[in-house]
């Protein structure tokens, strides 16, 4: 579907798709959030980028946290319902920004955080490449994507296998990311990666209220079965 879409037209599906929702995520609730926050350096007076920040709750414990925080997402939609959760925070700001085109200099942020974000643009290498040039040398890149060499990597394949069309709730792009960004892509780019991590493990379940079922104990072995989980998480340094 990305391929056969504007720039526009992808702005204008994701409006629609966040005003689904009637107010932004729970900033600690959702896996990734949980992922990144014990990564999270000291953020006091730190010029900070989230950029995917949908609806902005995550954006606000960023805030909260005392960072100089630029917020920002390719949705319209998503900015305007991220906006007033910024107003308490003098140094907080919302705006809309594309991933694959970030509309800052060169080594303007000493922290990028992009979670669950790339793999719901039509270039993910691009948008990693951005990320890095507008880090700061010393800086710290927190990302998190989806895994496809997963449980749900296999429901994807079944569905394709089946003629469907797979969508992460409905959203309008979603890529078949599977261990990305590498080790290597983000040494290429001039980062020494600290930390790969992984976690969530769910079996596709249709028919049940979250049509997922967390499996817990796949979470063990921790070491092996990282590489698995559907949500994954890469920190790194720019060097």
């Amino acid at each position: 579907m990305s391929e056969s879409l504007t720039p526009d037209e992808i702005a204008d599906a994701y409006d629609e798709w966040h005003g689904k929702f009637a107010s932004p995520e729970d900033p600690i609730d959702a896996p990734w959030h949980k992922m990144a926050i014990p990564e999270l350096p000291d953020l006091r007076d730190k010029r900070v980028l989230e950029i995917g920040c949908g609806r902005g709750g995550f954006s606000a414990y960023l805030a909260g946290c005392g960072a100089d925080l630029t917020a920002a997402d390719f949705s319209p939609a998503a900015v305007r319902m991220a906006a007033p959760r910024l107003e308490p925070h003098d140094k907080a700001e919302a705006l809309v920004a594309d991933i694959q085109a970030i509309p800052f200099d060169r080594c303007t942020f000493d922290v990028v955080i992009s979670l669950d974000t790339l793999e719901h643009v039509p270039h993910p290498t691009l948008a990693v490449a951005e990320l890095v040039r507008v880090l700061r040398p010393g800086g710290k890149l927190i990302l998190t994507t989806n895994n496809y060499v997963s449980l749900i990597g296999l429901w994807r394949l079944v569905m394709r296998l089946a003629g469907k069309r797979f969508t992460e709730f409905g959203q309008p792009i979603n890529q078949p990311l599977k261990f990305f960004p590498s080790a290597r892509l983000m040494r290429g780019l001039g980062c020494d990666v600290e930390l790969v991590d992984g976690a969530g493990h769910y079996l596709r379940m249709p028919r049940t209220e979250h049509g997922y079922l967390r499996l817990g104990f796949l979470e063990r072995p921790h070491p092996l079965t990282k590489w698995f989980g559907i949500d994954r998480m890469v920190v790194a340094t720019k060097r």
